[in-house]
């Protein structure tokens, strides 16, 4: 933002539209959402000072789309 500049980024690995996005710790998680072959569970995270996104372990436990995500703070850490 500082210098008014965009740029491209990695691909995710599984393209997807209709999807819930969040921002933890800094990284960008993508949950769920649509592909043109039906609805997905995946999840992954992008991780920008590695530049790249990675699949989580776990899928939600059904496919979802349009979801709408909160990030709350870790009361613990704050």
């Amino acid at each position: 933002p500082a210098t008014q500049i965009w740029r491209t980024l990695p691909d995710m690995a599984i393209p997807r539209a209709a999807l819930g996005v969040g921002v933890i710790e800094g990284k960008v998680v993508a949950v769920g959402g649509r592909r043109s072959d039906g609805d997905i569970s995946t999840c992954e995270v992008f991780d920008p000072s590695a530049n790249r996104w990675s699949t989580l372990p776990s899928d939600l436990p059904a496919p979802r789309l349009g979801l709408a995500i909160a990030t709350l703070p870790n009361e613990e850490s704050g």
